[in-house]
């Protein structure tokens, strides 16, 4: 078969494995790839003579086809003797007993996390399956892969996500098959258990951080090992994420990409067979730091696709053995399709074997004085944030304004750090007095980027929120890019068009869904809900939650919605301190509102909302029609809300009837239901099973149960928990 034939039945693999997360079932595109190959089998021979022969394109369609069937086969499923069958079924505390399976780390609320090979439930040895397992930090410290460990707690099963844009715990673990944790502590003193590569990794972490101290030492090591062998203290992980930087902390794609861009950088006087053992060695030594996790194993292989293009050459099709390389990772485990980490270990690599040869080229044209050895290292990181910058603005809606800026002005320090990271962590892994001595001499450089990172955070706009990306824009966007690269006779006017092209598709929907959205959307803090306003480009926020509902509910909401700036805030007098000084930090705001009389020093944009005072958010009113308990009516041309963000005893005698009441219960808002027979009761907490009035006329959502609920004029009231079974179905 020619080269062409091969392509088209790799990239129909690859085609049927994207259909699984579209929309409607496995048997609509089944139908449509079996129609598209039998038009495209009667049509294309006719009209690329050179292009594969009819029965190759239908034969592409069976290869579509046979794609989904394997990627549902490959779904992970829980077994009859899984750990989630006794989620139910068992008493609040347990007893389980198993064989930790990855380094334990530690999370966000300070407790010890790991997987766990389930080997005992209680006195049952015919359980099976891996449970989630978090224990407080003094349990936890200490415990290393590979050993067994006896473990008391609670099971219960991972929550998906309750806020669109928010993280889908519950879809996460599920791919690792992974389908119920535990929260416990330890029931009895572990096993003892080898550590093999474990304790050299621990060995070289130790050594850097006595070389450069904490945290300094610890983001070097993590800049070198990878997230999943340093527990980076979270701050430092933030700023780095904020600025664009979070793959410099990753063993990712673009650390596979940046290494061995630079690898051949540097050895590019040696012949060609030369150069690639140098790679293949420079691959192998990282892989063996690192650990063989598969998110490291996936970027070294398209590390390898890309060493192989970049070196030999002649008789090399780049963007071809890159592509036979992730269709072999793909056969090997057709999941990794929806796998960020592959998805960015890919766009990586292409923006390395593409894009770095095209601007070199470009910029000796226009440079000719210009050593590449000065302009390599600046170039990688623009061509491989090219590639990767639409797949992150699509999987976390962030997008850093000056991140290729960033990357490129730290490219040189980057690379310093790394490299020298890395050489101190092969002295360490033999004599680590020696490699902490090493390790010193990167002090300055380390300051230097941590410092740089924290000026650009600091610097308007830092992060922008760009909303949903589908995945036509995705397609439009990666085909104008490959479009501009491999045309090479396009006349600059149309070059020009396509660059305008992919701006418009980028931004146009973005600005259309902001100057059209009318929503209001209700989250739940614990005890009180937090309410976002919506109206025509102009957003309005009451309430800011406790420092989870911020940092898991809110913040993502707010950057699935694309919303970077608030027309008014209003503070509650619950919400953290450190929450309200983190939104203030993120977000401009023009007026913040609060029930009490702020400090003097809180400036003028901070302003008591007094009795019967309103402010409006578009053509929204938000008004205070109660002293205290405060109340707030929301005033929306179509609706009039009732909102109680404190506990609320009675509701005073109301003007309006409201057509939707926000609350924390039900109970507390009795007596406003009692003005309003027809209002939709919305609440944070749900009635309790058996207290329920079956012929209760009220329509009542509880976000305890329900998820997010939000209002549009077009549909009305949804919640999360309706969005996630219609995709189900």
């Amino acid at each position: 078969m020619s080269r062409y034939s091969w392509a088209v039945l790799l990239i129909a693999y690859v085609t049927g494995l994207i259909t699984t997360g579209l929309p409607y079932s496995g048997w609509v595109w089944t139908g449509v790839i079996a129609l598209s190959s039998l038009v495209l089998g009667l049509v294309m021979p006719y009209r690329w003579r050179p292009g594969p022969k009819r029965h190759i394109w239908w034969l592409a369609g069976v290869v579509g086809i046979l794609a989904i069937a394997h990627f549902q086969l490959r779904q992970p499923q829980p077994s009859q003797w899984d750990m989630s069958r006794w989620v139910n079924q068992t008493p609040d505390s347990v007893t389980v007993a198993g064989q930790i399976l990855e380094r334990p780390r530690q999370n966000r609320q300070g407790r010890i996390r790991f997987p766990l090979q389930v080997e005992r439930l209680n006195q049952n040895n015919t359980v099976s399956g891996k449970l989630y397992v978090t224990v407080p930090l003094l349990h936890g410290t200490g415990l290393v892969p590979g050993q067994t460990v006896t473990l008391t707690g609670r099971l219960y099963e991972p929550q998906p996500a309750q806020t669109p844009g928010s993280f889908d715990f519950k879809q996460y673990l599920a791919r690792q098959g992974i389908f119920a944790g535990l929260s416990g502590r330890l029931a009895a003193e572990p096993e003892p258990a080898q550590q093999r590569f474990g304790s050299v990794r621990q060995r070289i972490v130790r050594s850097l951080v006595r070389g450069l101290g904490s945290p300094n030492g610890f983001l070097v090591s993590s800049m070198v090992l990878g997230r999943r062998a340093v527990d980076l203290p979270s701050d430092v992980q933030q700023q780095f994420t904020q600025a664009g930087l979070a793959h410099t902390l990753a063993a990712s794609g673009f650390h596979v990409s940046l290494l061995v861009g630079t690898v051949i950088m540097l050895v590019k006087p040696l012949p060609p067979r030369a150069k690639l053992w140098v790679g293949l060695v420079t691959l192998a030594v990282y892989l063996s730091l690192t650990g063989f996790h598969a998110s490291v194993v996936r970027a070294a292989l398209m590390g390898v696709a890309g060493l192989v293009a970049l070196v030999v050459r002649r008789g090399v099709r780049p963007m071809g053995l890159l592509l036979v390389t992730a269709t072999g990772l793909l056969l090997i485990n057709p999941l990794w399709i929806w796998d960020v980490g592959f998805q960015l270990s890919f766009m990586a690599t292409a923006g390395l074997v593409v894009t770095v040869p095209w601007l070199q080229a470009q910029l000796q044209a226009a440079a000719p004085w210009l050593p590449a050895a000065i302009a390599t290292p600046f170039l990688i990181p623009i061509a491989v944030l090219a590639w990767t910058l639409p797949i992150t603005l699509s999987h976390f809606h962030v997008m850093p304004l000056y991140g290729i800026t960033v990357n490129a002005g730290t490219s040189p320090l980057v690379m310093v750090v790394t490299l020298g990271g890395m050489l101190s962590a092969a002295i360490a892994a033999i004599i680590p007095p020696l490699g902490a001595w090493v390790a010193q001499f990167l002090s300055l450089p380390v300051q230097l980027l941590r410092d740089t990172v924290a000026w650009s955070n600091m610097l308007p706009g830092a992060q922008w929120h760009g909303g949903e990306i589908s995945l036509w824009q995705l397609v439009w966007i990666y085909g104008g890019i490959a479009l501009l690269l491999y045309v090479k006779r396009l006349r600059s006017g149309f070059r020009w068009g396509v660059v305008l092209s992919l701006g418009l598709v980028l931004l146009g929907p973005y600005y259309y869904s902001q100057w059209t959205k009318v929503q209001i959307t209700v989250l739940a803090a614990p005890d009180y809900p937090v309410v976002v306003i919506q109206d025509r480009g102009k957003t309005g926020l009451i309430g800011l939650g406790d420092r989870a509902t911020y940092d898991y509910q809110l913040q993502p909401f707010l950057a699935q919605a694309g919303v970077n700036r608030f027309r008014a805030v209003v503070e509650l007098a619950r919400d953290p301190m450190a929450v309200r000084e983190a939104f203030r930090d993120r977000y401009p705001v023009r007026k913040i509102w609060q029930f009490v009389p702020p400090p003097a020093e809180a400036g003028q944009k901070v302003q008591l909302l007094s009795d019967q005072q309103e402010f409006q958010i578009g053509s929204t009113v938000v008004r205070r029609i109660a002293q205290n308990p405060p109340l707030l009516e929301v005033q929306l041309p179509e609706q009039t809300w009732l909102i109680a963000p404190e506990p609320l005893v009675a509701v005073p005698q109301l003007e309006r009837q409201p057509d939707v009441i926000v609350a924390r219960d039900r109970p507390l808002i009795a007596s406003a239901l009692a003005q309003s027979k027809s209002a939709i009761a919305i609440t944070v907490k749900a009635v309790k099973e058996g207290l329920a009035d079956p012929n209760d006329p009220v329509e009542h959502y509880a976000i305890e149960t329900d998820g997010t609920v939000w209002w549009t004029p077009e549909r009305g009231i949804q919640t999360g928990r309706e969005v996630r079974e219609s995709v189900l179905d």
